[in-house]
């Protein structure tokens, strides 16, 4: 993996991190209490996605003034957008929050010239970093953004579950069902549909939650099989 080491003028100390390029793929395993450090190519007027992958691990994500805690047990990408408004490097900060486990994880980032509905995302994901969850499903509804609305609605309904707001949990998972498949993402929408049938079963919606978990079987199997024959070509 490309390093790249930044010396301080006059001689003060140096740090060094690996350069996360766009489109490039990142899979490493993390030591407890750990931190890894990327150096990302900065560009003005950008938009800048990364997607964390964190595999059963507890995260935090650092990356400007953007940072949010990513629970272990949802194993689901996590998305983290901002925009860049200069040419510096934007340093991304990756720190374990295990106190034993050493656990893996993977990193994506996509970046593009950002455009107006850009700007709203960006909000979205401030809010998402805040845990300020019907402020961040506004902002990804105003860009038309799909499947961050998705996301967003999952991590409502699982906020809504803990504070004992049954219905309205499971009215959140339902719509973060409809924002998957709008979004044409099959995996998330399958995930989506489990626990929108677990939910169901704990209402004494059985039958529904029955049907529910039968369809998103089916069709987490057939994302599976796509995924897999992509892979082969």
């Amino acid at each position: 993996m490309r390093w790249v080491v930044i010396g301080l003028i006059l001689g003060h100390s140096a740090w060094c991190a690996d350069i996360l390029s766009p489109n490039e793929a990142v899979r490493r395993s993390l030591e407890p209490n750990a931190i890894h450090e990327y150096s990302l190519p900065g560009s003005a007027d950008t938009y800048l996605v990364l997607e964390v992958d964190r595999q059963g691990a507890r995260l935090e994500v650092e990356a400007g003034s953007i940072r949010r805690r990513l629970a272990g047990a949802d194993m689901q990408p996590a998305i983290i957008c901002w925009a860049s408004t200069d040419a510096a490097p934007t340093i991304l900060r990756i720190r374990s929050l295990e106190s034993k486990a050493v656990r893996p994880y993977g990193l994506r980032l996509v970046s593009r010239v950002a455009s107006a509905a850009d700007q709203a995302r960006v909000r979205g994901c401030r809010f998402l970093a805040e845990e300020k969850l019907q402020d961040a499903l506004r902002e990804f509804e105003a860009a038309g953004d799909w499947a961050r609305q998705g996301e967003t609605l999952t991590l409502l309904g699982q906020a809504l579950w803990d504070l004992g707001k049954t219905s309205e949990s499971v009215a959140a998972h339902e719509k973060a069902v409809a924002a998957w498949d709008r979004a044409h993402n099959p995996g998330r929408k399958a995930a989506a549909m489990y626990r929108l049938a677990v939910g169901y079963g704990l209402l004494n919606r059985r039958e529904e939650g029955r049907k529910t978990l039968r369809a998103a079987a089916s069709l987490a199997h057939e994302a599976l099989a796509t995924r897999l024959s992509r892979r082969t070509r």
